[in-house]
């Protein structure tokens, strides 16, 4: 047998009390701290060093800050290491490890796009998708037409109806028999677009109560049944304070698909669309009584 060598330990250094220093204080903390600003950058360093290191983070190393990991908003990227892909690579790393699907990184030719095709959608297929909701209104209703633009109309355009404003419709046939709620407190989600009228139009809506003038006045979608919506935005609401003078600004674009070019035309004075995102709180019902027809009386607020 060969035996090797074995050096001798080196001494251990004596430790030497700085001027001041009180046996029995705790110096752990000043030991793992050496850099304050490092660790307000990066508040959960053990986390970081997983994705860094390439190995899926365990659950001791995913502390309260681990939703801004997922995000893929590091703030601090460490040393060596540039802040901008590798930042959304540990990111996509940490999402995965937690059961998400990375996020994509976008490119500037996919920005672009996204923002060309939010244009089109606000001044393009928006308004003559509003203005083919105007002349029939099921074409909002139906997925396979408008439906779909329309939400997304009114999920991006900045199209405001002021807090305060009053408004007045005459429900449908479904809506009077079925849909509305009768029981204060409860909350009316129609999730599609709905016209309303104002104060100038209360005539006009009395004769659709009656069942006149319904294809004049509806578009020929409107089938009779009695009843009355008051309406109150309790905030700015997502929707079309005037159809008519919105409509007004691409009039004469967009003809096609056997209908003629835009115009506003609105048979009502002040005719308003409210996007399917309203909620409708009902403040009170009062159900019919001889010729008077039911009335809802709601409080409108803007959805999600």
């Amino acid at each position: 047998m060969r035996f090797r060598q074995q050096s001798a330990p080196l001494p251990r250094p004596r430790f030497t009390a700085p001027s001041g220093y009180r046996y029995g204080e705790a110096t752990a903390p000043r030991a793992a701290k050496p850099n304050a600003f490092t660790d307000f950058l990066n508040p959960v360093p053990s986390l970081t060093s997983a994705i860094a290191e390439g190995r899926a983070p365990k659950p001791a190393d995913v502390a309260v800050d681990a939703g801004l990991f997922a995000a893929g908003f590091i703030p601090f990227a460490g040393p060596g290491i540039r802040a901008g892909g590798q930042a959304a690579a540990r990111g996509n790393a940490l999402a995965k490890a937690m059961g998400q699907q990375p996020r994509a990184i976008e490119t500037a030719a996919t920005q672009a796009q996204r923002v060309t095709d939010r244009d089109v959608l606000l001044n393009e297929l928006g308004p003559q998708a509003v203005y083919e909701f105007l002349q029939s209104p099921v074409t909002g209703y139906r997925n396979t037409l408008n439906a779909p633009t329309l939400r997304r109309f009114f999920e991006e355009t900045s199209e405001r109806i002021p807090k305060g404003t009053e408004m007045y419709r005459a429900p449908s046939k479904g809506q009077v028999e079925s849909r509305l709620p009768r029981t204060p407190g409860e909350v009316y989600v129609p999730g599609q677009v709905m016209s309303t009228g104002g104060s100038a139009d209360l005539q006009r809506l009395g004769q659709t109560l009656a069942g006149k003038n319904l294809g004049d006045l509806t578009g020929g979608n409107q089938h009779y049944a009695p009843g009355l919506m008051r309406i109150e935005a309790m905030e700015d609401l997502p929707g079309i304070a005037n159809i008519n003078t919105y409509l007004d600004r691409y009039a004469g674009q967009y003809g096609g698909r056997g209908r003629g070019p835009i115009a506003g035309n609105s048979k009502f004075a002040n005719e308003s669309t409210l996007g399917p995102t309203v909620r409708y709180l009902l403040k009170h019902f009062e159900p019919a009584v001889g010729d008077t027809p039911p009335t809802w009386y709601f409080n409108a607020y803007g959805g999600r």
